[in-house]
Order: structure tokens, then sequence, then C-alpha cells
């Protein structure tokens, strides 16, 4: 039992995705979370938990607002702020599209954990 915990848990703690670079020199280790709304007690609360494990990761955050994308060090440095996500990233109008989409996926049902003011992950 001890030991299936142990994996649990280390599969728990595991990042969503590890982006590489072209040139395949630099990983981006990154946690993806879904909110209506942005708290930022929680999400300094969820990047302190993410560094313990993963140094050098990132938050995507989608939100009814947009999205976001900080590293975890920025985001405890400015007490849970995320920084909107960049165009140098991602053109704007791709996060429009994406944005509609995360609305009318995410937001728009009726019965999702969201409209009743919880988080979806």
């Amino acid at each position: 039992m001890i030991v299936m915990k142990k994996v649990l848990d280390t599969v728990s703690k595991s990042p969503d995705y590890i982006l590489l670079t072209e040139n395949k020199k630099q990983p981006y280790i990154v946690e993806v979370k879904y909110r209506a709304h942005i708290d930022k007690d929680q999400i300094l609360s969820i990047a302190e938990q993410i560094v313990k494990n993963w140094e050098t990761s990132y938050i995507f955050l989608i939100s009814k607002d947009g999205f976001y994308f900080s590293p975890v060090h920025t985001i405890i440095n400015k007490g849970g702020d995320v920084e909107p996500l960049s165009t140098n990233w991602i053109r704007q109008e791709i996060q429009d599209k994406y944005k509609k989409l995360a609305e009318d996926w995410l937001w728009s049902h009726k019965d999702t954990q969201s409209e009743k003011g919880q988080n979806l992950k």
C-alpha cells in the first residue's frame, strides 16, 4: 500500500506538459489550470506547491478573462499575479479564437462546476 501511495503521489505531482523549443535545448514545464475567476491567493498557493517539485516551471491559466502564462517564481514574487499570455508567444487572433472556444466549451454549460463558483481543475 505504501508503494502505491508513493507512485500515486509522484504521478499527481507530474506537470501537465513538458514543451521543448525547436532546437530541443530549452524545456518548459507547464502546469495548466482552468479558473472561472482568478483568485490571486489561490494562484500563489498553486505556484508555491509546484515550485517544490518543479523549480523552473510555468503556469498556463485559462480563465473567462483570457489566457495567462508566467514562471512560478514570477507569480510567487508578485504575490499571485500571473501575467497575460504575451502575443510574442501566441498571436492575438489565435488567442481570441481559442478564448471563444473556451467560453463555448468550458463556461457556457450550465451544469459545469464553474457555474457553481467552483474551479474546473
